[in-house]
């Protein structure tokens, strides 16, 4: 039988319980799941700040996670660039704020054959004392 091979991608900033659910509900639906990591760039274009903790830390932590079997770097919001790095089967993204959407996504890889489940009911990592603490401004987007 095929292993199946996973794919999902996001910023990862100080990684949280929705970061975990995220990794547990994708690692669930394949053999392999490889996590893209937004590079600091790419991070401060689509959120308009760049995260709290720096790429390489963030990679490293990823790297430590027993769910995730791979890592890669991303550059740009682009999943049939990563699809052609990777060659995954299905691509998971979370709902609510997965960006791309994916409906984004999925219009994206017509074609490819890959199968793109949008994960629901993901967990909220939203608390109040963390983001006052951070002096976290509202504006910028959440995402995984």
């Amino acid at each position: 039988m095929r292993r199946t091979i996973g794919y999902t991608s996001g910023l990862f900033d100080l990684f949280n319980v929705r970061d975990l659910d995220v990794l547990q509900q994708a690692k669930s639906a394949c053999d392999s799941l490889v996590v893209g990591v937004w590079t600091d760039e790419l991070a401060q274009r689509v959120n308009g700040a760049p995260p709290y903790v720096p790429f390489d830390a963030r990679t490293e932590i990823l790297k430590g996670v027993r769910l995730v079997d791979s890592v890669i770097r991303v550059d740009a919001l682009d999943p049939v660039e990563a699809w052609r790095l990777v060659g995954f089967d299905t691509v998971f993204v979370p709902s609510p704020g997965g960006v791309p959407t994916a409906e984004e996504v999925g219009s994206l890889l017509v074609g490819t054959e890959v199968a793109v489940v949008e994960l629901t009911g993901v967990l909220d990592s939203t608390s109040p004392i963390l983001r006052s603490a951070l002096g976290h401004d509202d504006s910028r987007k959440s995402v995984a």
